[in-house]
C-alpha cells in the first residue's frame, strides 16, 4: 500500500493539487483464444474468472408510453432465467425483486430490469418509462416537441444550488409528419417517446430566477456510471452533449422567440451560437399523474455554452498543461455575476471574471497566472490603439461580429453579463458566444425601446457599447463613423452582413418561420400566463417593426457604398456594369487593389468613374465613394465572370485515421484532392482556398494541371508520403485544420470568383469520422450546385 499527504495552505483555501503517478512494468500472458465477459474492469490487474457467454436481455410486454389508466407489465426472459428489476431508477441486481409475476404499472416510473443466469455474464440492463396523464391530457396533440419532467413530490432548487443535488425524469416526444395533414408535424401525448431518461435539474437565471414561468439547467445523467455521471445524448435532433437549457419566454419577450432568434442569426454569420428547439413543457413536482395545472407553455431546448466539438470548440485544459504550448488553452471564462461557491477573479481591468472550463476548482495556479498575465498584456495592447499590437493578441473579426450582434439588437445587458469569451491553444482572444437577449429588440424592459438612438435609455442605462470594457480604446468611445481602422473594419462587416444574414428580408423570414412554429402553441402560453397580447401575432409584427427601424437605422449611419448594376454573377460577354453612389466620386480598380491607399489617398491604380464599363473576361471590381480629403465609403465589391474553370472537389480526408508509428497527429493526415475535369490543361494561378482551410494554389508545387488529372493539397507532406508514399502530386501545405465535425469548403477563382461552397457533415457517413475513410465525390462531371 502507498500513502501519500498533501497540504493546502489554510482550511479555507480550495487550490488543493495532487496527481500521483505510479509507473510500473511486468509480463502478461494473454490467452487469445479465450474469449470471455468481464462484468467489472480491471485495469492495471489480471483478468479474473468472467463468463464465456452473456445472458439475453429481457423483453418488456409494453414499451415507454403515456398513460391514463393501470397497466399489467409482463417482462420474460429469452434464456429463462431470473429476472431482477428495480423501480427506484437504481441498477438491478441479485438483491433486487425478483420478477415473478406480472407488475401492475399505475404511476409514472421507470422499470429497470436485468437477466441473471448461472454460468452467464448478467444481461444488459433495459430500462423503459411509464409517464401517467389525466384523462383529458390523453389526446392532446402540438405542432411542438413535448417534454415532460416529473420530480416525484420533490421541489426543483434553485439558483443558489451548487452542482445538480436533485434527480428528476424526463419525456422528450418529437414531432413527426401527421397522417393526411400535408406534411403538418405533430407529437400526441400518446407518442413513444424519442429520448426517457433521468436527469439533474435546477432552476436557471438571476433576476428572472423568481417568476413564475421558470428556467431551467438540466444535466442528463448515466445510470450505469458513478453516481451523478453525465450522459451525452442527442436531444430533438441536437448534436450529443450532457448540459441542456430549458429556457421559458415571460415579461420581457412576448415574441417568445428573442433568444432563438439571435442565435440563429448568430450562427448564420459564421459565429456559434446555441442550437435550440421550440417546445411545450409539463413540469410535474407533486406525485400524481400530469394534468392542465402542470402546463408550463413554450419553451425553447438546447444548448448550454460549453466546451464541446459542436459548442464553443476549444482545446481541453488538462492539470499537466502547464507549460507552452500546451497552457495556452483552451479556456473559456466569462464576466458575469458569480454562482455560489464561485469567487471568480480579476484581469486587464474587468473585476468579475468567472471560470467557466476548466472552472476554478480545476484550473492550476500555473493555468491561473498565465491567463491572467495574458489578459494583462492583452488589455495593454487595447489601450494602445495600435492595431499592430493589439492584433496579436485579439481575433478582430470575431470582436467586431460579437459588437454587431450585441448593439444592432441592443442588447441592455451586452458584455458586462453573461459575457463570454474564450481562447483556444494556440489562439486568440474570442468574445462569444452571444448568451441571454430576453431584454432586447423593443422588449418591456424598456431600455431598448428606441430603435433610432445608439445607446440605451432609462434605468441604469445598460451597457455603454461603444465605451465598455475593451471595447472603449477600440472605437475610441464612440460609434465607428470615423476613419480610422477599426472603424474602417466594422463599417465593412456591417456592409457584408446586411447584404447576407441580416438583410432585411433575411431577418423576417426567419422571424416568420419562427412564429409559424411557435403560433399555435403561443395561445396556449398566453391562456397560461396572460403576458402580453392576446394576439401573437401582435407581439411578432411590434419585433420585426423594430428590427427593420433599427436596421435601416444604423445603415443610414453610414455612409453608403457604391452599388453595382447588373448583380454580380455570371454575366455574358459584352455586358456593361454601371456603378452608382449617391453623392462624391466613385474610384475603382480592375483586377487591382483598394482604390484608397492606406494614407486616404487614391491607388496610383485608381479610376475615376466616368461611364459603363464593359465585361470581357473574368474580372473584379473593387470601388469606393470619397467624400471628401480623407472620408471614403466602404469598399464595394463586385466579381464578374463569363465562365468558370472546370476544376472540382473529389475528396476530403477531414478526420484521418491515428498513425500508429506515433510520428504524427492525425489530423496531419488531412488532405483535399481537385480534378481537372476539362479538356485543356488549367492554370491555377490565382486559385484559392478560403474556407475551411486555406491555400493559394500561386505557390503550388506546379501550376498546371492536366485535363482529368488530380491533384492533393495536404496538412503536412511528410506525412501525407508516410502513409500514402507518392508526392507527385502533392500541391502544397495547407494552413489551418478540418473540423471533424464538419464545416464549410470554399473554393475560389484567380479574381475571387466562387468555384465550390459548400458544408461537408461528419453525420454523412459515421465512418468517415476517424475510422480511415474519406468523403468521396459520388460524380465529378456532376452539374455545380
Amino acid at each position: 500500500m502507498l500513502a501519500i499527504q498533501g497540504m493546502n495552505n489554510s482550511r479555507s483555501d480550495d487550490d488543493f493539487y495532487l496527481l500521483p503517478v505510479l509507473v510500473g512494468l511486468f509480463d502478461i500472458k494473454v490467452d487469445k483464444t479465450d474469449r470471455r465477459f468481464f462484468s467489472d474492469p480491471t485495469p492495471g490487474f489480471f483478468n479474473q474468472g468472467g463468463f464465456k457467454t452473456m445472458a439475453k436481455r429481457p423483453e418488456f410486454s409494453v414499451t415507454s408510453s403515456v398513460h391514463k389508466e393501470p397497466f399489467q407489465l409482463e417482462i420474460t426472459s429469452p434464456d429463462g432465467g431470473e429476472i431482477h428489476y428495480t423501480l427506484d431508477w437504481s441498477t438491478p441486481t441479485e438483491d433486487s425483486p425478483l420478477y415473478t409475476e406480472p407488475l401492475t404499472i399505475n404511476s409514472t416510473v421507470m422499470v429497470r430490469a436485468r437477466v441473471f443466469k448461472e454460468g452467464m455474464m448478467p444481461s444488459p440492463i433495459v430500462s423503459e418509462s411509464y409517464v401517467f396523464v389525466y384523462s383529458s391530457l390523453y389526446g392532446f396533440t402540438s405542432n411542438l416537441p413535448i417534454v415532460i419532467i416529473n420530480t416525484f413530490g420533490r421541489r426543483i432548487p434553485g439558483t443558489d444550488t451548487v452542482g445538480f443535488p436533485m434527480q428528476a425524469h424526463m419525456y422528450v416526444i418529437e414531432h413527426k409528419p401527421a397522417e393526411g395533414q400535408d406534411g403538418k408535424k405533430e407529437a400526441r401525448m400518446t407518442d413513444p417517446p424519442d429520448w426517457a431518461g433521468v436527469i439533474g435539474i435546477k432552476v436557471r437565471g438571476s433576476s428572472t430566477a423568481g417568476r413564475p414561468k421558470k428556467s431551467y439547467s438540466i444535466e442528463t445523467e448515466d445510470l450505469e456510471g458513478p453516481p451523478q455521471a453525465d450522459l451525452d445524448v442527442s436531444i430533438l435532433g441536437l448534436p450529443p452533449d450532457s448540459d441542456w437549457v430549458l429556457y421559458g419566454a415571460y415579461n420581457f419577450d412576448h415574441s417568445l422567440m428573442r433568444n432563438a432568434l439571435i442565435y440563429e442569426l448568430s450562427r448564420q454569420c459564421g459565429r456559434y451560437a446555441a442550437r435550440t428547439r421550440f417546445c411545450e413543457v409539463w413540469i410535474n413536482e407533486g406525485r400524481g399523474p400530469i394534468s392542465n395545472a402542470h402546463y408550463m407553455g413554450v419553451y425553447w431546448f438546447g444548448e448550454r455554452l460549453t466546451r464541446s466539438p459542436y459548442r464553443i470548440n476549444v482545446t481541453r485544459l488538462l492539470p499537466t498543461d502547464n507549460e507552452e504550448p500546451e497552457i495556452t488553452g483552451g479556456y473559456i471564462i466569462k464576466q458575469d455575476r458569480k454562482d455560489p461557491g464561485e469567487t471568480g477573479f480579476q484581469a486587464g481591468g474587468y473585476n468579475s471574471l468567472v471560470w467557466v472550463d476548466p472552472d476554478e476548482h480545476e484550473v492550476t495556479s500555473q493555468q491561473r497566472l498565465w491567463l491572467i498575465a495574458y489578459i494583462n498584456k492583452m488589455s495593454q495592447a487595447i489601450r494602445s490603439g495600435n492595431p499592430r499590437e493589439y492584433e496579436k493578441y485579439i481575433d478582430v473579426d470575431a470582436w467586431i461580429d460579437h459588437h454587431i450582434l450585441n448593439v444592432f439588437p441592443k442588447n441592455v445587458d451586452a458584455f458586462r453579463l453573461s459575457g463570454y469569451m474564450y481562447k483556444d491553444r494556440g489562439g486568440k482572444w474570442v468574445l462569444g458566444p452571444i448568451w441571454d437577449y430576453d431584454r432586447s429588440m423593443g422588449s418591456t424592459d424598456g431600455r431598448d425601446r428606441y430603435w433610432d438612438r445608439w445607446e440605451n435609455t432609462g434605468g441604469d442605462g445598460g451597457t455603454p457599447y461603444f465605451a465598455y470594457g475593451w471595447y472603449g480604446p477600440l472605437f475610441k468611445n464612440r460609434p465607428p463613423t470615423g476613419d480610422d481602422e477599426w472603424a474602417r473594419r466594422y463599417r465593412a462587416r456591417w456592409r457584408q452582413l446586411r447584404n447576407g444574414p441580416l438583410s432585411t428580408e433575411n431577418v423576417m423570414a426567419v422571424i416568420d418561420r419562427m412564429a409559424a412554429q411557435i403560433g399555435e402553441a403561443a395561445t396556449r402560453n398566453w391562456q397560461k400566463w396572460r403576458q402580453g397580447s392576446s394576439n401573437f401575432q401582435v407581439s411578432v409584427n411590434q419585433l420585426k417593426n423594430w428590427l427593420k427601424n433599427r436596421l435601416e437605422w444604423i445603415d443610414s449611419q453610414f455612409i453608403e457604398p457604391p452599388e453595382f448594376s447588373p448583380e454580380p454573377g455570371q454575366v455574358p460577354e459584352g455586358t456593361e456594369v454601371t456603378i452608382t453612389a449617391f453623392e462624391g466620386t466613385i474610384y475603382y480598380t480592375i483586377n487591382g487593389p483598394d482604390p484608397r491607399r492606406t494614407s486616404s489617398q487614391p491607388d496610383p491604380s485608381a479610376l475615376i468613374y466616368e461611364g459603363p464599363i464593359t465585361v470581357n473576361q473574368n474580372m473584379r471590381i473593387r470601388a469606393r465613394v470619397r467624400i471628401s480629403q480623407r472620408v471614403w465609403s466602404e469598399m464595394s465589391e463586385a466579381i464578374y465572370y463569363t465562365r468558370l474553370l472546370p476544376l472540382v472537389i473529389t475528396e476530403i480526408m477531414y478526420n484521418p485515421a491515428p498513425d500508429p508509428m506515433g510520428r504524427y497527429s492525425a489530423s496531419q493526415f488531412e488532405f483535399i484532392e481537385v480534378f481537372n475535369r476539362g479538356t485543356e490543361p488549367l492554370d491555377l494561378t490565382g486559385v484559392s482556398f478560403v474556407g475551411g482551410v486555406r491555400f493559394d494554389f500561386s505557390r503550388a508545387a506546379f501550376k498546371v494541371l492536366e485535363p482529368l488529372n488530380y491533384a492533393v493539397v495536404v496538412s503536412n507532406i511528410d506525412a501525407f508520403v508516410q502513409r500514402y508514399r507518392d508526392a507527385s502530386r502533392v500541391l502544397g501545405e495547407f494552413t489551418g485544420t478540418l473540423s471533424n465535425s464538419g464545416e464549410k469548403i470554399e473554393l475560389n477563382g484567380p479574381v475571387g470568383e466562387e468555384l465550390l461552397s459548400f458544408r461537408y457533415s461528419s453525420f454523412w457517413y459515421p465512418q468517415t469520422n476517424g475510422d480511415g475513410y474519406s468523403l468521396v465525390i459520388k460524380d465529378p462531371n456532376a452539374p455545380r450546385e
